[in-house]
């Protein structure tokens, strides 16, 4: 008789649905979006102290043109041009733990009627006692391809 229960037992766990992921996950998720978003906003606004508070001390960022850049460095960035704009779009959220990985675009516009530029970007965010912290960002712009 156990061994038949145990056996039910069994099978009905084989034959249920995985588990969610972890009841927190959404959450994060939800809060990383905002983070990213959050940091788009400063930077058009060049609000340098949310700039301050989104990022760790030792983050790093290595820009489109390769050259890296640490947190005094970013922070010490002169401003978008006047009229610039940006936007996300295609963000994928990637959670491992206290790591997260958030890849996606920013269609970044130089100047009202200006031509976008797509940058790809890649960021890594970290999770500690204050929070979501970023600890490292790589950009790369999108060839734009002959159709």
């Amino acid at each position: 008789m156990n061994a038949r229960l145990a056996t039910a037992g069994l099978l009905v766990a084989f034959l249920l649905p995985p588990a969610p992921a972890f009841a927190g996950e959404a959450e994060d998720r939800t809060e990383l979006a905002r983070l990213e978003q959050a940091w788009l906003d400063a930077g058009s606004r060049n609000d340098k102290d949310a700039i301050g508070r989104i990022l760790a001390p030792t983050f790093v960022n290595t820009t489109v043109d390769g050259v890296r850049r640490d947190r005094s460095q970013v922070l010490a960035a002169a401003p978008l041009p006047e009229g610039a704009s940006q936007r996300l779009r295609d963000m994928s959220i990637t959670i491992t733990g206290d790591t997260a990985v958030i890849t996606g675009i920013n269609v970044f516009t130089p100047r009202p009627g200006a031509m976008p530029v797509e940058v790809a970007y890649t960021d890594v965010w970290v999770r500690s006692e204050q929070g979501w912290k970023a600890v490292a960002s790589q950009e790369t712009v999108k060839v734009r391809r002959a159709p």
